[in-house]
């Protein structure tokens, strides 16, 4: 809708997650929360997804867009009924872009569909990140627990994940179908079932001729951290290396301060050395166009910058 609901203070998440019939709104974060002391018992957003056997798809999935707008959402914990996520899952015209989730902790020892951002995604998230703790049966990711069809673009995941019985990921615990592009992951993966743990992928389905396919392209984990030396996609690195701008440049991420591989200032190096860090979340706004789009209001672009965000 052309007005989203605003999301400003603790009290307004806590309205977001008493509503199950929110999964189809579109939602814009006005500032960082803290939800110091917040327990819930399911997802905030699309609580009662599932699985409908008799059409072979999945109901109550978050078809909205989420803009996080360069703000974090920290400090809450889920333990409950899933998919869990601070999505329980996203449909596949449902958008997540610019979310930062820090701190956070995500239970489900009896729940399959775990991820500290989304149990299921079928959607687009873009430039998103969470760091904490996430745990669960199966289908365990430090971002998604499950990707069906979805798109994962310029996003990462730090902190642990663990999967009792089996597809544990630092970004993504099984990648059925869909895109990751520009990842990375630098989480301590465990899974008790060995060769269902990846650094970035725990797991990749396999579907008959004619399904979608999945790729991982331009995308990392960091060996040492994750403990794991193999992955269903990416490439892994060691620490230094994953601290080195160099190694995403020749991969053709867009950072601040370099016109090579495009002028939209995507990524940033923190000083000192450490992992890449999403502009946005550093004080660099993604580029908002003038303008509906509409032939009466059509998009304004002055500026490179602008052209490029086309």
């Amino acid at each position: 809708p052309a007005c989203p609901y605003v999301l400003a203070g603790k009290q307004d998440i806590l309205e977001l997650a008493s509503d199950p019939n929110n999964f189809d709104k579109s939602f814009l974060l006005l500032a960082d929360i803290d939800m110091e002391g917040e327990m819930f018992e399911h997802s905030p957003l699309a609580q009662d997804a599932g699985f409908n056997p008799n059409f072979g798809m999945y109901d109550g999935l978050f078809t909205g867009v989420f803009n996080g707008d360069g703000h974090v959402i920290e400090n809450f914990a889920i333990a409950g009924r899933g998919p869990l996520g601070f999505f329980g899952a996203i449909g596949r015209t449902g958008r997540v872009m610019h979310l930062g989730l820090n701190n956070v902790r995500v239970e489900g020892p009896t729940v399959s569909d775990v991820g500290m951002l989304a149990g299921i995604n079928m959607g687009s998230i873009v430039g998103c990140y969470a760091q904490g703790q996430v745990s669960g049966l199966g289908n365990v990711g430090g971002l998604v627990g499950y990707q069906y069809r979805g798109t994962i673009v310029e996003s990462f995941s730090l902190g642990q994940v663990h999967s009792v019985a089996g597809g544990a990921g630092g970004l993504v615990g099984v990648l059925a179908t869909g895109t990751i592009e520009r990842c990375y992951g630098a989480c301590a993966v465990t899974s008790e079932i060995p060769s269902h743990g990846g650094g970035l992928v725990g797991r990749v389905e396999m579907f008959s001729r004619g399904s979608f396919p999945s790729e991982v392209s331009d995308s990392f984990w960091d060996v040492e951290v994750s403990g794991q030396s193999t992955s269903n996609g990416g490439l892994g690195l060691t620490t230094n290396e994953m601290h080195s701008p160099a190694v995403f440049l020749n991969a053709r991420w867009d950072f601040a301060d370099e016109q090579r591989n495009g002028i939209n200032d995507i990524w940033t190096q923190p000083e000192g050395g450490s992992y890449p860090a999403l502009s946005s979340f550093s004080g660099v706004q993604p580029v908002s166009l003038d303008g509906e789009g509409t032939v009466n209001n059509p998009f304004v672009v002055s500026t490179p910058r602008e052209l490029a965000a086309v």
